[in-house]
């Protein structure tokens, strides 16, 4: 078991360490989203669970991007560099300006809770996080040139058949981020 153990934080020890996303206008991308997430619209949650780290918009065979015809020019610029910001796993700072407290938790400590117990792990979960709704992931925010339109992936899981995730669309209006309802196909998904 020692051996075990040892040999773990070795790999753990060279694997290499996320760079901090430091970019204050995806924190801005961030805050005007989750309010409308199920943890805090539905769940009235007390202090979020975020993943520490990036995830990338992901179905069953692979990543699955937004497409149609509204995404052309600056929705179009935006998408392309959700792509690039996605191809790095970042780490997420203690950077959002949230009306609810939140913590940010490593994927390892996340996956911990199901890993040995499966669906039976949310019981774990919930008492160690009561009142956090599950807990969220969120993709790297892509941006236009201009900086004023931005899409971004949000994902929940509150249970075994609890929770969701899809594409936000925002635009920089008058200084607010604003959610934008585009025609576009997705993978968004719910459960």
């Amino acid at each position: 078991m020692k051996t075990v153990l040892l040999l773990s934080a070795l790999i753990a020890a060279q694997a290499p360490a996320s760079p901090p996303l430091s970019d204050p206008a995806a924190y801005e991308v961030y805050a005007a989203v989750l309010p409308s997430e199920w943890p805090i619209r539905v769940a009235h949650a007390k202090r979020l669970v975020i993943q520490r780290t990036t995830t990338v918009g992901q179905i069953i065979g692979g990543e699955c991007y937004p497409k149609g015809t509204d995404i052309q020019g600056a929705w179009a610029e935006a998408l392309e560099n959700y792509k690039a910001q996605n191809k790095t796993t970042w780490a997420l700072t203690n950077s959002f300006q949230l009306s609810v407290p939140y913590g940010l938790e490593s994927r390892e400590a996340i996956d911990g809770f199901f890993k040995d117990r499966g669906l039976s792990g949310w019981d774990d979960f919930k008492a160690a996080h009561p009142d956090s709704g599950g807990y969220i992931q969120l993709s790297a925010v892509g941006f236009d040139s201009t900086r004023r339109y931005a899409i971004v992936y949000v994902a929940h899981m509150c249970g075994g058949l609890c929770g969701s995730g899809q594409y936000h669309f925002l635009r920089l209006e008058a200084g607010t981020w604003r959610e934008v309802n585009l025609r576009v196909t997705t993978c968004g998904w719910i459960s």
